[in-house]
């Protein structure tokens, strides 16, 4: 009979925390000032209101990415990192910036092959996607050169990045050298003397979330940077002919690292130039 008392009080007291869970999972605590809110689970959605660091908020609903929230009397979609106390970064550098995101190589110009037949455009495709949403998330005016699968001449890219005003050009590529396909690391390029800040920054932040081998910020003579007179840079985010990395590469859980290093870098150069 004893045991069977043992064994009622600790169904309900596993019952009551449960309950206290779900509750707690039932409302979000705002992480940072002027966090964005919008009518919809998606950067296309226009922003509606601006939440508060400390305001807590009801969630209405989930999903993927998205909180929706309200508090009576705001209401709308947040990004869910914003509620993440380990979040990396705060919007507060990026707020504003125009920045060029440049997915390099497209169409008939496929760019490196991979280990395994795959493209660099393609890569270079997908993590401009990823940027793009996590930069206007964060505030920033995204301005791509080019929005799909097609080929764009260098002198294009560039072009964009100097009548734009652009607060930073990002070029994305990645490496190949299957003559040594053991080869693999991140290395972050400027040309422009002045620009050196924002490499060393962006590759700080690269290597700092990725655990990657540092091939350094680097001077070096690329057209896409060359060409461009406003803060530029190229990354090159891997070495496809590397088999582990080129699997590696076409993993979101990966990809993620990378966004959040680019942005890291972007910001603490905003916030410190």
């Amino acid at each position: 009979m004893h045991l069977k008392k043992s064994a009622v009080m600790f169904t309900i007291i596993l019952c009551l925390s449960f309950a206290s869970v779900v509750q707690a999972k039932n409302t979000i605590t705002i992480q940072y000032d002027n966090t964005h809110l919008r009518e919809g689970p998606s950067t296309t959605y226009e922003i509606n209101g601006y939440a508060e660091k400390g305001e807590e908020f009801n969630v209405i609903s989930a999903e993927d990415k998205w909180i929706e929230i309200t508090n009576g009397q705001m209401s709308g979609y947040v990004f869910k990192e914003f509620i993440n106390n380990q979040s990396a970064y705060t919007s507060s550098g990026l707020d504003n910036k125009t920045i060029v995101i440049d997915a390099g190589h497209g169409g008939i110009d496929v760019g490196a092959i991979g280990a395994s037949g795959s493209y660099e455009k393609d890569f270079t495709y997908r993590t401009m996607q990823e940027l793009e949403e996590k930069l206007t998330i964060l505030g920033a005016d995204v301005i791509l050169t080019r929005g799909e699968d097609r080929y764009v001449s260098l002198a294009s890219r560039t072009s964009l990045a100097n009548i734009v005003n652009a607060d930073a050009f990002i070029s994305i590529h990645y490496n190949s050298f299957s003559e040594a396909p053991n080869v693999t690391g991140i290395g972050t390029y400027y040309d422009h003397e002045q620009d050196a800040p924002l490499a060393v920054s962006v590759q700080d932040g690269l290597i700092s979330k990725t655990e990657a081998a540092d091939r350094k910020a680097q001077e070096e003579d690329y057209y896409v940077i060359k060409q461009t007179f406003r803060p530029s840079i190229l990354v090159e985010l891997g070495f496809i002919s590397n088999p582990e990395t080129d699997q590696l590469l076409q993993t979101n859980r990966y990809q993620q690292k990378l966004i959040s290093g680019i942005v890291t870098g972007l910001n603490n150069y905003f916030l410190h130039p």
